[in-house]
């Protein structure tokens, strides 16, 4: 009894680990070609750097963001009188002033002016951004 008992256990065993198959599965084959062929079909799609990609973005718009207005500002310390002369000169307030230390995002926004100030609270660079 307790023989066949064993043995009985071992077959649901060998069953539960013959469903352990490490082969792919012709479903995720054939999933994996539809996805293959879905990638493929971008393979006319013009390369960075070719001509035909030369036009979509365009050249970005020269001093947007009003740097050019505030480059007197670099070497000064920061101070909210230089905030507020900051804010008047680019006449918008999407300005960014960034500190040692500070996350920043990576994106561009050309609207936005980035203040740059160092470890010592004096400004380094005014930039679009």
């Amino acid at each position: 009894m307790v023989r066949a008992l064993a043995v009985s256990g071992g077959l649901v065993l060998c069953s539960a680990l013959a469903g352990c198959n490490t082969k792919p599965s012709q479903q995720a084959e054939e999933s994996g070609a539809k996805a293959y062929e879905a990638v493929g079909a971008f393979d006319d799609a013009p390369s960075a750097g070719s001509s035909d990609t030369a036009d979509l973005a365009g050249p970005l718009p020269a001093a947007s963001c009003g740097a050019e207005k505030v480059q007197d500002i670099l070497g000064k310390r920061e101070t909210l009188d230089l905030h507020m002369a900051v804010r008047k000169a680019v006449n918008h307030e999407v300005i960014r002033w960034v500190h040692p230390g500070n996350v920043v995002t990576e994106d561009f926004a050309p609207e936005r002016l980035n203040v740059m100030v160092n470890e010592n609270g004096l400004v380094v660079s005014a930039r679009c951004g």
